[in-house]
This record gives C-alpha cells, structure tokens and sequence, in this order.
C-alpha cells in the first residue's frame, strides 16, 4: 500500500509538471493530496511493523518528525525552485524526488505481510490495537 501511494504521489506531481490545463492540474493535485493523506494514515503505524517492540517509541517519533519536516519544509523549497525555474518545473522535481523515494521504499522496506490466515482487515485491527487512543475494530 505505501508502495501504491509513492506510485501515485510520483504519477499526480509528473502529471502536473506536463498539466495542459487547470482542470488536468486540479485532477493531479487532488491525487496528490490522496496520497498524502494516505501516507499520513499509514506512518504511525510503520514504526510497529519495522522495529522491535521496545524501539516502537522511538521509530514512530522518527517518521512523524520526518514526515512533519517535509510538509513544512517542501512548500518553501518548491517556491524557491518554481521561482527560479518556473512551476513546471518544480512539479517535475518532486515528481523526479517522489521516484526515488519510490525505488528506495522498494529497495530498503521489508515485506510486511499480514500473519498466516490472518485476512487483511484483521491485520489492520490487530496492528491498530496497539495504539491505546485507537478505536476499536
């Protein structure tokens, strides 16, 4: 699912590099905002799948840092470039960053699997669980 949203976040910023009209551009940065928000949903829980219990603390303030850093450093360094290169290419930087990340995520990410016949929406459940502020299942 991370993998599918990297893919996404890659596709929607390419595509608003090359956008030949609002509603094209409208149509990537909502994908965009898709993704993020997808990624959102899914970097707390990274930390218990990746690490052991007794580092979940730690790795999970890790990536929220991490992510909470991109946001707010990303927007002023996109205008920095789209001011010196124009928008069109600020999009296809990110898009080009986002492809990266994307191999990288491939290349570096354990399988995380859900346990044997364990159905997908249970591992959510099971993996949510541990989170004392989350709702039941």
């Amino acid at each position: 699912m991370l993998l599918g949203l990297m893919t996404l976040l890659t596709v929607a910023n390419l595509v608003g590099a090359l956008a030949p009209s609002l509603p094209v551009m409208l149509a990537a940065r909502v994908l965009t905002g898709v993704s993020i928000g997808g990624f959102w949903a899914f970097a707390a829980d990274l930390g218990t799948r990746l690490v052991p219990e007794e580092a979940v603390g730690r790795a999970t303030s890790v990536i929220l840092s991490g992510v909470s850093v991109a946001s707010v450093l990303g927007v002023p360094a996109a205008t920095l470039v789209a001011s010196y290169a124009g928008w069109r290419t600020a999009f296809a930087a990110l898009g080009v960053l986002a492809l990266i990340l994307l191999v990288v995520l491939a290349v570096v990410l354990p399988p995380m699997p859900a346990e044997e016949g364990e159905t997908a929406s249970a591992a959510r459940c099971r993996d949510r669980s541990r989170w004392s502020w989350s709702p039941p299942c």
